[in-house]
């Protein structure tokens, strides 16, 4: 009878034991970590997408944004190192997924919160004593990254650590300081670049004499204070 036919159709195709068996993506333990990694991706990805859009709307404070939106590229750029054998770019990664997420593919590219990028985050100012130890720190990460140039260490996981520090304490100091965006077209560099990849020697140059400029503009900055 048809009423027999489909209970032996069920009995086949939904409750057997191939049927029943969990459906694995991955085979290997290392295609599971593969997947566990884009899925980390994914989700900074689309997270930071709401997030930058709460701050466009001012749904969010400046001071709880900011520590957000670091955390987010801090997990990113921990990330990349992970994942590049089979994710080469975040173009290639956000096309294959059909990602609609421009907000975040542009913060993640430029490597700092838009309160870094813009200021409003409640900076300094001034050089007054209440900045001395930062003013202090900023000098030092000039030098040092001026150094790591002068003796080519130009991998970008050598330069990346010591900028990044840079253009916080900066931007802390002062949001408005006129040599920040010069900072900043470097820190955009290094996030399209991975890690092991090195500034060539004319990026290198360009690179050194962009943070003299900028430090000396640093120095007539707290002259003028």
């Amino acid at each position: 009878s048809t009423q027999s036919t489909w209970g032996h159709f069920l009995s086949v195709y939904f409750f057997s034991p191939r049927a029943m068996e969990r459906i694995r993506l991955a085979a290997t333990s290392k295609e599971r970590e593969q997947y566990d990694n884009m899925a980390d991706l994914y989700s900074i990805v689309v997270t930071l997408e709401h997030l930058e859009k709460a701050f466009i709307r001012d749904a969010i404070a400046s001071e709880e944004y900011d520590t957000a939106c670091r955390g987010f590229i801090s997990k990113y750029r921990t990330l990349q190192p992970l994942i590049a054998e089979y994710v080469p770019n975040l173009d290639a990664f956000m096309r294959e997924y059909r990602m609609s997420c421009p907000a975040a593919k542009a913060r993640l590219e430029k490597g700092v919160s838009a309160v870094t990028e813009f200021g409003g985050g409640g900076g300094g100012g001034g050089g007054g004593s209440g900045n001395a130890s930062l003013i202090l720190q900023i000098g030092q990460y000039f030098i040092t990254l001026m150094d790591c140039l002068k003796l080519e260490q130009v991998a970008v996981d050598q330069l990346h650590p010591h900028l990044s520090d840079l253009v916080d304490a900066v931007n802390r100091c002062d949001p408005d300081f006129i040599g920040k965006p010069r900072l900043l077209k470097w820190m955009t560099k290094m996030n399209s670049m991975a890690a092991s990849e090195e500034l060539d020697a004319e990026a290198t140059r360009q690179c050194l004499f962009d943070l003299e400029t900028t430090y000396n503009e640093f120095h007539k900055r707290l002259q003028r204070a």
